[in-house]
């Protein structure tokens, strides 16, 4: 039996469209990389939910580091990293997640994504 359906389905949940889900609350990360966590976290939550649709996330900071060193021109070169709860919803049904921002030395951070239960 041939399901025709399933490989749309599969490209929407790889493709994380973000543009999709209303984003809420308070993150440190910038617009981009929030973009860019959102495209790797909508997959995940939507296959942890059983749900093809996610409507939101909602976004806290759990702890900021405060032992972040700056360059002369602000750029933050190291630190400890920023921990923060992402919850995603959708078909009823909600996901929380961990989210550490790392700074990479050079302006920009690494992100890590993982589940909470």
């Amino acid at each position: 039996m041939t399901i025709r359906g399933a490989p749309l389905l599969l490209l929407a949940l790889l493709s994380g469209d973000a543009s999709a889900v209303d984003l809420s609350g308070q993150s440190t990360a910038t617009p981009l990389l929030k973009s860019d966590i959102l495209k790797a976290l909508l997959p995940m939550a939507s296959a942890i939910a059983h749900c093809d649709a996610i409507d939101s996330v909602q976004m806290s900071v759990e702890t900021i580091p405060n032992d972040v060193k700056t360059n002369a021109k602000g750029v933050i070169t190291s630190g400890s990293p920023n921990v923060e709860r992402w919850v995603a919803t959708g078909c009823g049904k909600s996901v929380a997640f961990k989210v550490t921002l790392t700074p990479d030395g050079v302006g920009g951070e690494f992100y890590s994504i993982s589940t909470i239960k």
